[in-house]
C-alpha cells in the first residue's frame, strides 16, 4: 500500500548561477521600436545580467530550509531552479541533483517537485472545498486505506483535513473570490493556494513567501504545519519568507541568505544569528533574527557594534568572500559532499518510482505512460475538470443569467424583425436572412472565447505545474460541458423565434434546423477556444477571431452566393463551417416548397396585366410564364445548395467540431504561457538622458544633497488628525453587517502609528474609511483634520498606499509621480516646482513606530495609546490585564496572539479595553485635541481658507495631461496597435479582392452593398480587443485615481477616446487604400472622399460604441457576451440591410430604425458607390417574359414601365422580352429607403454618446454631494444661452410637457448637468427641467455631445438619484453611554425618554397602552426578582427609547439605542409577526427622524409585505377577534399604511399599499391616526408626490450660487414660487420633527436672503408673505408640544422665532405689472389656481376600503381633538402654484401630456 513506500527526496545545488535577459538595461517596446527590430541586418544586443552565483546547498527529508534577502535578491529564482522550473532564464549553470538524477532526469517526477508562488490564483466562483476537492480528486490514488476505499470517501476526508490544518474549515461553503467576485478574505485566499500544493503530498516542497497576507499568528500555524510534515513525513521543505517572526524563524533547521544574488550565509538557524555577531554587527533585544540577518548588507539598517566600524564588509562580494573563508563554509562544503554518493539518494528515486506505480489510477494500465506525472487517468482528467466546470457556470449565475436574457431578448427582438413571414414570393428574399441570423448571431457570440480561453490560462498553467490534470483535459471538458448549456441557451432561442417567424410547422423541420444549429454553435465556439489556445497573446488571437468571423460570415453563402464567388477564393466555402450550415438549413426549409409568385416579383403587374400567360416570375430557379417556382430550383440557382446534402453536410459540421475540439486541446497541451524574466524596463529617450546626467541615477540622488535646504520650505505644516466612534456597516446577503465598532483615535504631528490586528480585523478597511475611499455601506462618527471635518481637497492632497498595486503599466516610475503632482498639487505651482519637489529627499524613516492602535476580530478597538521603548508600555497594559509577554518574545507576534485568544484565556479585550484608564485618557486627549486647534484658531483669528474644489486643476488641463499620458501608453503597446492595423490591413485586402472590380449587372448592386455591409464587420473584432484595456484603465482610474481625486471622469472618458484618432485615423486609411480601388468603386474625389470621411467617422463610432460596453460592464468577459446582443442584435438587425426598410415591422420601422447610427453608416457609404451606376443586367439576370400576339414588347411593357423599375433590352422583339429589374443605382437604393442623392451626406454617422455616468460618484458620497454644491455657483447666465423671458420659460416648458418632458443640457453648461444627485423626489425632477428652461432657454434638439433626459432616460435620472440619507451628526460631548454591555441609558434617563415618546410619538405609533409602556421599561431593568422579556419585546422597548431620545441632547444614545433594536431586528429577519411588524415601524420613524429616509422606507417596505403575508389588512374571526388584539392589529395596520404613505410621497416613490388594499376598520380612540391616513389619501390622489426635504435644501443653494454670480437671474419673477414651495417642504418637516427646527432655518434664512436679492414684484413680496405665515403657524403648533426640544435646539442668535424677526422687516409694496397672480387666499382668481389641504382635510368623505365603510369621522371624540397636531394650523398656508407651473404626473411623460392635476385637484 502507498503508506507503506515513504517518499523521500534530498535536493543538492552547488555553484548554481543563473542569468536572466534584460535585467537592468531593457528597453520598453514601442510601436516604431517593434518595427527596426525586423530589420534583419539591424545588430540585436540582447543584455544579459546574473541573478544567482556560486550558490550551494542541500536539503535532506525531513529538513526545512529558510531562504532570505531582501526583495531582488534572487530568493524566488533560487526556488524556480530548486523545484526544476527553468524555462524563464536565459542560462542556469551548477549542478541540481534529485536524489541521484539531473534536472533532465527529474522531470519524470514533475508531481513530486512543486512550487507555490505568491500569487493566487484561483476560478473565483469555485467554493473554497469544491477548489481543493478538484485537487484531491486528480490526486487519488489508487490504493487507499480501508476505510477510505471509495473515491467520494476519500476526497472528502482529505479535503476536510488540508482545510482543517489550515484553519479556513468554515470557508469551505464560501467562494473563492476575486476583485470582482465576492469571496473569502485575501489572507484566507492565500491558503487555499497552500491547501492545493498540500494536497500533491509532494516530498520536496518550495513555498515562495506564502504567508504574505497572513497575519503573523496565522503564518507561525502554517510553518508549524509544514515542520509537522517534514517531521512525521519525511518531506524536504524550501521556504523564502521576507517577514518570518522568531516563532517562524525556529521552525526550520538552514538557513540561506542571499545578498544581490551571492550568498553570504548557509548553514544552521541557531547559528546564524553569532555568526554576524561575531563579525561585528548589533542585533536588538527582541528583534526578529530573520530582519536581522538581511539587514546586515543593507547600511540604512545594520548596526555595527563599536570597533567594528571599518572591519564588517560592506558589499555582496565582500560577505560571500567572508563566508567562502569561514570554518562554517567548509563544514557546510565537507556535508554536501559526503551525500553525493550515499546509496540512499538512488533509493530515495526507486521508492519514488514504486509509489508512483501505486498511485498512478488507472482503468487501463497498459495504457498509461510509465514516466507519466499524472496519478488519474485521462479520461478522469476530464471527469474531474468537468465536475468542476459545472461548478464554475453555477457559481457564476450573473453571467449564465446574461447569456439567457440574451437569447431570449435576440429572439423576441429578431423574430418579431421577421415577423410571419409569408409564404409566397415576396418573402423570398427575406427568408435567407432569417435564416442566416442565427448562424451569424451565435458565431459572434462565441467570439468571447477567445476572451475566455486567456481568462483561466493562469491557473491552468499552475495546476499543469502541479500535475493536477493535463491542460488538455481541461480544455476537452469545456468541450463536452458546451452541449448543455448551448443546447439549453439555443433551445430557448428557437422556440420563440422559430415560430414568431413562421418557418414551416412541421417537427421534422423544427428539429433538423435546431440539431444543425447547435452542431454549428458548438464547431464555433471550439474553433474560437482553437485560436485562444494556440496564441500566447491576447491581441493576436483577436486579430486571428476577428479575420476568421469576417471571412467564415462573407463565405457562408448569404452577402456572396456561392455560384457567384470568385474562383480564388471559393474553395473557402468548402473548408467553412458556416457555409455547409446555411445550405442545409436553406434545403430544410426551402427545399420542398412550391412558393406562390406575387407581385413585385410577378411581372409586369398592374390592372392592364391580367393573363397570366404572358407574366413570369423574377425569382431565380423559375422558368419563363411561370407563376410558381419549385424551392429546390430556387436554392440550387441562388445558393447552389441541395436537399440531398443536408445530413452530409450536418457530419462535415459535426468532424469540424471535433477537429477543432482537439486541436484547441492540444494547442492549449503545448503552448501555455511561460512565466517571463524578470526585467527592468526604461523608456528610450529618459534612459538616454538620464545616464547622459549622471553616472548613476540611483546613486547620484541617494549622495545628492542639493535639494536639502529646501526641505524646509517644502513642508505643508502640521496637522492632527482625529477620528472618534467610527462604525462601518455594509449590506450583506441581505443584512447588515458592522466591520467597524466605535473605533478612536488621532495622530499628532511627528507621531508614526501603527495598525496592527489579526486577519479579518478591519485594518484595511479603518483605512479605506480614514482616507475616503468608501463609496458604498454606512460610516458613522466623526473625522476631524485639525480641528474641522475633512474637507473636499482631503482625498487628493492626502497620501495613501494600498495593499493593491495599481498603475499605468507602461508609464516610467518618474512620469507616474510627475503625473501625480501635476493634477494632485494646485494648480498655481509652477509645474518646475512640481518636479523638483518629487526630484528631493523625503526625509529620514522613524526607527519605530510611536503609537499602536490594536483591532480585534470584527473591528473593535482593543488598545491605542504609546507603545513605549522597546514596546514596554503596551507590553505592560497586557501584562496588568493578565497576558504577560515571556521573554525573547517579539511584542507584536505576542499581542496578536493575545487578542485572537491563542494564549488559552477567556478575556475579552475589547470590553477590557472600554473599561480602562487608558480608554478614558484616549478620549480625553482626542477632544482636548480638537479644543486646542480650534481654540488657537480663534485667538490667533487665523483661518485656513478651505479648498473646495473637487481637484486641483481645472478639467481641461486633466484632459490634455491625461490624454498625453493616454497617447504615450498606446504607443508603448505594439501589441495593440499593429494588431489593429494587421486586422484592418488583412480585411481590407480580403474584402478588396473578395468583391473585385465590382461590375454593373443587377446582382453586382448587391453585391456593393454587401461590400459595404462587410465593412461593419471590422467593428466586432476591434471592440473585442479595446475592451479589456478600457477596463483595465477603468480599474487604474476608479481604484487610484478617481478615489484620490487626481482627474475627472470626464477626463479619463474624453481621454480614452481622443487617444486612439491617430490610430483609427491611420487604420481607416488603410482599409480605404486597401478596399475601396480594389473593388472597383468611382475614384472621383466626390465620391471617394465622402466615403473615405465618412469610414472614418465610423472608427469613430464603433470605438466609441466599445467603450459605452466596457464602462457598463463588470469585466472583459461581460462585455464579450454583451456586444452580440447590442451590435448584432440591436445595429445591425435594423440598419435596412437584413431586412429591408418597407418590410420591417411598423412597430419597429418609425422609430428604431431612425435610430439606429448603421443605417445611417451604410446610407452613407452606398450612396455615392451606387446611386450613378447605369445598369446592364448579364443575359442570366434577365426575367423573360412571353409576349402577347400581335405586339412588341415595348408595346406591352409601356404601361408597366411608367410606373416600375428597369428597362427592357430589346423593344422591339414580339415573341419574349428580356426585362431587366433596375434600370439605374438609383433604382436599387430606393427600396433600402435611400430616396435621393444628398442622403449620402445625410446619413454621416455621429460617434456614440460616451458612458457619462458610468463612473460617476455615487450619489449621496461627499463627491456626488459636494458636486451639487461647487457646481451651482460657477453655472453660465442668461448670457451665453439666450436671456429668456419669464413667459417664455413659461411657455417652453409647456411646449416641453406637449411632447413629454425633455431636459437638454447643452455644449457650455456642463454645470447644469451635474447639478442634481441628492435626493430623489418629483420635486428634484421639476428642478432639474426649471433649472435648464432657465439656462438654456427654449428646449431644442440635442445636439451632439449633450444629454437628453426625457421619457425612459427620466426612470434613469430617478435610479441614479436615489439618496441614502446622511451620517448621524451625534454630539459626543453631551452624553457617554455606560459601559454596560444591554443598556445605554441609565433608568433614569430612560424614563425620560418614554415620557418623550408618549407625548411627540405615541399618537402615530399607538401600539402600546400606558400600563404596557411603564412595564417594558421596568421589564428591561429588570432585576434578579423579574423574568426576562421575550427579545422581540426588549427590541420595541429599545427602539421606543430610542424615538424618545431624539426630542433630547442625547442623539448619541438614540443611536446606541437603536443599534440595539436593529440587532433584535437582525435575528427575527424572518418571522412574520405583529411585534416584528410593529418593531419595523418604530425603526423606520427613527431613522426618518435622524435623515435617512431610504433607510426607513426600506424598514416600511418589509413590513409592508408581512403585513399582507400575516393578513393583517384585513379584522381576522377566530383567535384574534378579542378585543385588544384587535386594535393593536387596526393600530399597526393604520399605521403602517400612513408612516409608508408619507414616506413613499417625500421619496417620489410609489407607495407598497393603497388605501384600497385594506378592509379592516379604524383603531377605536385613534382620531389622529385615522385623519392622518385619509389625509394621505388625498395627497396621494392629489399632489401625486410630496417635496423631499433634501431636494428642497439642494433647490435653496442653488439659487443661492446662481444669485452671486448672475445679476439678471434675480429678475425672473418665478423663482420666487420654487424658493416658496422649497420653504413649505422644510416647515412642513419641521411640523412632524421639531428637533430640526434650527437645521431647516439655516436654509430659511438662504431663501429669505435670495427673496431679499430679487426685484420688488408682486411674485416675489406675496412668497416672502407665504413663508412668514407659514413659518408663524408651525412654530405656533410645534410650541403647544411639552417637549421643548425645538427651542433647546434653537442657534445662537435666535433668541426668539424667526417668523416675529420677519415681522419687523420692512414693508413691502406690490409693484405694478406683475407676471402671476398672488398666491393668497383673498385674490380674485387664487382659489381657482392653488391646491387648499383644509378644504378636502374639512370635508373628508368616507374612505372605502374592500366594499366596507371607515365611518370614523375627525373629531368624533372631542377629548381626542387636542391630540390631533393639525387641529391648531391653517392649512391653507400650503397652497402654491407649483402644480400648475409643471404637471405633477411627469414620473412617466404619458400619452395624455394635457392631464395636468393642477387646480385643486
Amino acid at each position: 500500500m502507498t503508506h507503506e513506500i515513504q517518499k523521500r527526496l534530498t535536493v543538492t545545488f552547488q555553484d548554481v548561477a543563473v542569468e536572466v535577459d534584460g535585467v537592468g538595461e531593457d528597453y520598453a517596446a514601442t510601436v516604431a521600436s517593434v518595427v527596426a527590430d525586423l530589420i534583419p541586418f539591424r545588430k540585436s544586443r540582447v543584455p544579459r545580467r546574473h541573478i544567482l552565483q556560486g550558490v550551494s546547498g542541500q536539503v535532506t527529508p525531513g529538513e526545512m530550509l529558510l531562504v532570505l534577502g531582501r526583495p531582488g535578491s534572487g530568493c524566488t529564482s533560487l526556488l524556480k531552479i530548486i523545484s526544476n522550473q527553468r524555462e524563464a532564464f536565459a542560462a542556469v549553470s551548477g549542478d541540481v541533483r534529485y536524489g541521484n538524477v539531473g534536472p533532465k532526469q527529474a522531470k519524470q517526477f514533475r508531481h513530486q517537485i512543486v512550487m507555490n508562488t505568491e500569487d493566487d490564483v484561483h476560478f473565483p466562483t469555485l467554493a473554497v472545498s469544491e477548489a481543493v476537492g478538484f485537487a484531491s480528486a486528480t490526486k487519488l490514488p489508487a490504493t487507499r486505506p480501508d476505510s477510505q476505499q471509495s473515491a467520494n470517501s476519500y476526497i472528502e476526508s482529505e479535503t476536510d483535513a488540508i482545510l482543517s490544518s489550515l484553519g479556513i474549515g468554515h470557508t469551505r461553503d464560501t467562494l473563492v473570490g476575486d476583485e470582482f467576485v465576492r469571496g473569502v478574505s485575501g489572507g484566507e485566499r492565500k491558503r487555499v493556494s497552500l491547501a492545493e500544493v498540500l494536497a500533491t503530498q509532494a516530498p520536496l516542497q518550495c513555498w515562495d513567501n506564502s504567508t504574505r497576507g497572513l497575519d503573523a499568528s496565522n503564518a507561525l500555524d502554517f510553518a508549524r504545519l509544514l515542520r509537522k510534515a517534514a517531521r512525521e513525513k519525511s518531506k524536504t521543505i524550501i521556504s523564502t519568507l521576507y517577514q518570518a517572526g522568531n516563532g517562524i524563524y525556529d521552525q526550520f533547521d538552514k538557513a540561506l541568505v542571499l545578498a544581490e544574488g551571492r550568498e553570504i550565509y548557509y548553514g544552521p538557524t541557531s547559528e546564524a544569528k553569532t555568526y554576524f555577531e561575531d563579525m561585528g554587527f548589533v542585533c536588538t533585544p527582541g528583534a526578529n533574527t530573520a530582519d536581522f540577518l538581511t539587514a546586515v548588507a543593507v547600511h540604512t539598517e545594520r548596526q555595527i557594534a563599536p570597533g567594528y566600524e571599518g572591519r564588517v564588509p560592506n558589499t555582496a562580494a565582500e560577505f560571500e568572500t567572508r563566508y567562502k573563508r569561514s570554518a562554517l563554509f567548509q563544514r557546510m562544503t565537507a556535508q554536501i559532499e559526503s551525500m553525493q554518493s550515499d546509496e540512499a539518494l538512488a533509493r530515495e528515486i526507486k521508492d519514488l518510482e514504486r509509489a508512483r506505480e501505486l498511485e498512478k489510477n488507472r482503468t487501463f494500465k497498459f495504457l498509461s505512460r510509465e514516466q507519466s506525472p499524472y496519478h488519474v487517468s485521462f479520461p478522469k482528467q476530464i471527469a474531474a475538470c468537468l465536475r468542476r466546470q459545472l461548478q464554475i457556470l453555477w457559481g457564476d449565475r450573473w453571467t449564465n443569467i446574461l447569456n439567457v436574457s440574451s437569447a431570449i431578448c435576440m429572439a423576441l427582438l429578431t423574430g418579431s424583425l421577421f415577423y410571419n413571414l409569408s409564404n409566397d414570393s415576396t418573402s423570398i428574399f427575406t427568408r435567407p436572412g432569417a435564416i442566416f441570423f442565427p448562424v451569424l448571431l451565435f458565431a459572434l457570440n462565441t467570439l468571447s472565447e477567445v476572451q475566455a480561453s486567456f481568462k483561466g490560462r493562469p491557473i491552468v498553467s499552475r495546476q499543469k505545474r502541479l500535475a493536477f490534470a493535463r491542460p488538455s483535459a481541461f480544455t476537452l471538458a469545456n468541450t463536452i460541458v458546451d452541449i448543455p448549456l448551448v443546447v439549453g441557451l439555443f433551445s430557448l432561442f428557437e422556440v420563440a423565434y422559430y415560430f414568431m417567424v413562421r418557418f414551416q410547422f412541421d417537427a421534422g423541420k423544427f428539429f433538423s434546423q435546431w440539431i444543425i444549429l447547435i452542431v454549428t454553435i458548438l464547431c464555433f465556439m471550439s474553433l474560437f477556444r482553437m485560436i485562444g489556445a494556440w496564441c500566447s497573446h491576447f491581441g493576436l488571437a483577436s486579430q486571428i477571431a476577428g479575420f476568421i468571423i469576417m471571412v467564415t460570415m462573407v463565405y457562408a453563402g448569404y452577402l456572396i452566393p456561392v455560384p457567384q464567388m470568385h474562383p480564388w477564393f471559393r474553395w473557402i466555402a468548402d473548408i467553412n463551417p458556416a457555409s455547409y450550415c446555411l445550405s442545409a438549413l436553406l434545403a430544410v426549409e426551402t427545399g420542398n416548397r412550391v412558393i406562390k409568385c406575387v407581385a413585385p416579383q410577378y411581372v409586369p403587374y398592374g390592372d392592364s396585366y391580367t393573363n397570366a400567360q404572358y407574366r413570369s416570375c423574377a425569382v431565380a430557379g423559375s422558368a419563363p410564364g411561370a407563376s410558381t417556382v419549385f424551392g429546390n430550383d430556387y436554392i440550387d440557382v441562388q445558393y447552389g445548395a441541395e436537399t440531398g446534402d443536408i445530413w452530409r453536410n450536418f457530419g462535415i459540421i459535426v468532424a469540424f467540431w471535433v477537429f477543432f475540439a482537439i486541436m484547441a486541446a492540444v494547442g492549449l497541451e503545448i503552448n501555455l504561457s511561460r512565466d517571463a524574466g524578470a526585467r527592468i524596463l526604461f523608456d528610450r529617450r529618459s534612459r538616454q538622458k538620464e545616464l547622459a546626467s549622471y553616472g548613476d541615477p540611483e546613486k547620484s540622488l541617494r549622495s545628492s544633497d542639493s535639494s536639502s535646504g529646501d526641505e524646509e520650505g517644502l513642508s505643508v505644516g502640521r496637522t492632527i488628525f482625529t477620528f472618534k466612534d467610527i462604525d462601518y456597516v455594509v449590506q450583506h446577503m441581505g443584512k447588515e453587517k458592522q466591520l467597524l465598532h466605535k473605533v478612536s483615535g488621532y495622530v499628532k504631528p511627528g507621531q508614526l502609528v501603527a495598525l496592527m490586528g489579526s486577519s479579518g480585523a478591519g485594518k484595511t478597511t479603518l483605512m479605506d474609511v480614514l482616507a475616503q475611499r468608501k463609496d458604498s455601506g454606512r460610516i458613522e462618527g466623526s473625522i476631524m483634520v485639525n480641528g474641522k471635518p475633512q474637507g473636499m481637497s482631503f482625498q487628493r492632497t492626502t497620501g495613501y498606499c494600498e495593499q493593491n498595486d495599481v498603475h499605468e503599466p507602461t508609464a516610467t516610475v518618474l512620469e507616474s509621480l510627475l503625473f501625480s503632482a501635476r493634477l494632485r498639487q494646485s494648480y498655481d505651482v509652477p509645474d518646475e516646482e512640481k518636479q523638483h519637489r518629487y526630484n528631493s529627499e523625503s526625509g529620514p524613516l522613524f526607527e519605530a513606530f510611536d503609537v499602536l492602535l490594536l483591532l480585534a476580530k470584527g473591528g473593535r478597538t482593543t488598545y491605542f495609546g504609546p507603545m513605549g521603548k522597546h514596546s514596554s508600555t503596551v507590553l505592560d497594559y497586557f501584562a496588568r490585564h493578565g497576558a504577560p509577554c515571556a521573554e525573547h518574545t517579539n511584542p507584536a507576534e505576542h499581542i496578536v496572539d493575545v487578542v485572537q485568544g491563542r494564549q488559552g484565556d477567556s478575556i475579552d479585550w475589547p470590553q477590557e479595553w472600554l473599561g480602562s484608564e487608558e480608554y478614558r485618557h484616549t478620549l480625553a486627549e482626542l477632544e482636548e485635541l480638537n479644543r486646542i486647534q480650534m481654540s488657537e484658531k480663534g485667538e490667533t483669528g487665523e483661518d485656513e481658507v478651505e479648498d473646495t474644489a473637487d481637484f486641483a486643476t481645472p478639467v481641461r488641463h486633466q484632459i490634455m495631461l491625461v490624454t498625453r499620458r493616454q497617447c504615450l501608453a498606446l504607443w508603448r503597446n505594439p501589441d495593440y496597435i499593429w494588431n489593429k492595423i494587421g486586422l484592418h490591413v488583412t480585411q481590407s485586402l480580403f474584402a478588396g479582392f473578395t468583391f473585385w472590380m465590382i461590375g454593373d449587372g443587377t446582382f453586382d448592386l448587391q453585391l456593393r452593398l454587401m461590400s459595404i455591409f462587410n465593412f461593419v464587420f471590422v467593428a466586432p473584432a476591434c471592440i473585442n480587443q479595446l475592451q479589456p484595456l478600457f477596463i483595465q484603465n477603468r480599474s487604474i482610474f476608479e481604484t487610484r485615481e478617481k478615489k484620490s481625486k487626481v482627474y475627472h471622469w470626464l477626463a479619463f472618458i474624453t481621454a480614452q477616446l481622443l487617444a486612439e484618432i491617430p490610430v483609427l485615423i491611420l487604420c481607416g486609411t488603410l482599409y480605404f487604400g486597401c478596399w475601396y480601388f480594389t473593388s472597383g468603386f468611382p475614384v472621383t474625389a466626390s465620391h471617394s472622399g465622402q466615403v473615405y470621411l465618412q469610414m472614418i467617422l465610423y472608427e469613430f463610432l464603433y470605438t466609441s460604441i466599445g467603450q459605452a460596453i466596457a464602462a457598463y460592464s463588470p469585466d472583459a468577459y461581460f462585455a464579450a457576451l454583451a456586444n452580440p446582443l447590442i451590435i448584432g442584435g440591436a445595429l445591425i438587425n435594423f440598419c435596412g440591410v437584413v431586412v429591408p426598410y418597407d418590410q420591417i415591422q411598423p412597430f419597429w420601422r418609425y422609430w428604431l430604425y431612425y435610430l439606429d447610427p448603421f443605417q445611417y453608416l451604410i446610407g452613407g457609404l452606398l450612396e455615392p458607390v451606387t446611386w450613378d451606376v447605369k445598369i446592364t443586367c448579364k443575359t442570366s439576370e434577365y426575367t423573360y417574359i412571353p409576349v402577347p400576339p400581335n405586339s412588341t414588347c415595348g408595346e406591352y411593357l409601356h404601361d408597366f414601365l411608367s410606373t416600375a423599375t428597369g428597362y427592357v433590352a430589346d423593344p422591339g422583339n414580339s415573341s419574349m422580352c428580356a426585362y431587366c429589374e433596375y434600370s439605374t443605382g438609383a433604382d436599387y437604393l430606393r427600396t433600402f429607403n435611400i430616396n435621393e442623392s444628398y442622403y449620402g451626406w445625410r446619413d454621416h454617422p455621429k460617434p456614440a454618446a460616451q458612458p457619462d455616468r458610468a463612473l460617476d460618484p455615487p450619489s449621496g458620497t461627499p463627491e456626488g454631494r459636494a458636486r451639487e454644491e461647487s457646481d451651482s455657483a460657477p453655472d453660465t447666465g442668461p448670457e451665453e444661452h439666450g436671456n429668456v423671458s419669464g413667459a417664455a420659460a413659461h411657455d417652453n416648458i409647456g411646449a416641453a410637457h406637449a411632447e413629454g418632458i425633455t431636459a437638454t443640457h447643452g455644449t457650455g453648461s456642463i454645470e447644469c448637468s451635474q447639478l442634481y444627485y441628492g435626493a430623489s423626489s418629483t420635486f428634484a425632477f421639476l428642478q432639474h427641467v426649471y433649472r435648464d428652461a432657465v439656462s438654456n432657454g427654449a428646449p431644442e434638439r440635442p445636439g451632439i455631445g449633450e444629454v437628453a433626459e426625457g421619457g425612459a432616460g427620466l426612470d434613469r435620472f430617478v435610479q441614479r438619484s436615489i439618496f441614502f440619507g446622511t451620517p448621524s451628526r451625534v454630539d459626543a460631548t453631551a452624553f457617554h453611554p455606560p459601559s454596560t454591555p444591554l443598556h445605554a441609558a441609565s433608568f433614569a434617563q430612560a424614563t425620560t425618554f418614554m415620557a418623550h415618546f408618549r407625548t411627540a410619538s405615541r399618537h402615530l405609533t399607538p401600539f402600546f397602552t400606558d400600563p404596557e409602556l411603564d412595564d417594558m421599561l421596568l421589564v428591561l431593568y429588570h432585576d434578579a426578582s423579574h423574568a426576562p422579556a421575550m427579545p422581540q419585546r426588549n427590541g420595541m422597548t429599545f427602539a421606543v427609547l430610542a424615538i424618545g431620545a431624539l426630542c433630547t441632547p442625547h442623539t448619541d444614545a438614540a443611536e446606541a439605542l437603536y443599534i440595539q433594536a436593529k440587532q433584535v431586528l437582525a435575528i427575527y429577519d424572518e418571522a412574520v409577526t405583529v411585534p416584528v411588524i410593529q418593531l419595523s415601524i418604530l425603526l423606520a420613524v427613527y431613522q426618518l427622524n435622524m435623515g435617512r429616509p431610504n433607510s426607513a422606507y426600506l424598514h416600511l417596505g418589509v413590513a409592508c409585505r408581512k403585513a399582507f403575508a400575516l393578513g393583517l389588512h384585513r379584522d381576522a374571526a377566530g383567535a384574534h377577534a378579542r378585543a385588544g388584539d384587535l386594535q393593536k392589529r387596526r393600530a399597526t395596520m393604520w399605521s403602517l399604511y400612513c408612516h409608508e404613505g408619507w414616506q413613499a410621497l417625500a421619496l417620489g416613490r410609489e407607495a407598497g399599499m393603497k388605501m384600497g388594499d385594506i378592509s379592516c376598520l379604524f383603531p377605536d380612540t385613534q382620531p389622529v391616526l385615522a385623519n392622518l391616513c385619509r389625509l394621505v389619501h388625498i395627497v396621494e390622489q392629489g399632489a401625486q408626490a410630496l417635496l423631499a426635504t433634501d431636494a428642497a435644501h439642494d433647490s435653496l443653494v442653488f439659487f443661492r450660487g446662481k444669485y452671486r454670480s448672475s445679476e439678471e437671474c434675480k429678475s425672473f419673477r418665478y423663482n420666487a414660487f420654487f424658493i416658496e414651495s422649497s420653504c413649505a417642504v422644510l416647515m412642513h418637516n419641521i411640523l412632524w420633527h421639531p428637533s430640526k427646527h434650527a437645521y431647516n432655518l439655516d436654509y430659511v434664512q438662504i431663501a429669505l436672503q435670495c427673496l431679499g436679492a430679487m426685484v420688488d414684484d408682486e411674485p416675489v413680496t406675496n412668497a416672502r408673505k407665504s413663508i412668514r405665515q407659514i413659518l408663524q403657524a408651525v412654530e405656533q403648533s410645534i410650541a403647544k408640544i411639552p417637549s421643548n426640544s425645538w427651542v433647546e435646539s434653537m442657534p445662537t442668535g435666535h433668541s426668539a422665532p424667526l417668523s416675529e424677526a420677519l415681522n419687523q422687516q420692512h414693508h413691502e409694496q406690490s409693484q405694478s405689472g406683475m407676471q402671476y397672480a398672488p398666491s393668497q387666499r383673498q385674490s380674485s382668481n387664487g382659489a381657482e389656481e392653488l391646491i387648499h389641504f383644509s378644504d378636502r382635510y374639512r370635508q373628508l368623505p368616507s374612505v372605502q376600503g374592500d366594499g366596507q365603510a371607515n365611518a370614523l369621522a375627525l373629531g368624533s371624540d372631542p377629548s381626542m381633538v387636542a391630540l390631533d397636531p393639525l387641529t391648531d394650523l391653517d392649512l391653507d398656508i400650503f397652497a402654491t402654484d407649483l402644480w400648475n407651473f409643471f404637471p405633477t404626473n411627469t414620473w412617466t411623460p404619458s400619452d395624455q401630456p394635457n392631464q395636468i392635476h393642477g387646480h385643486g385637484g
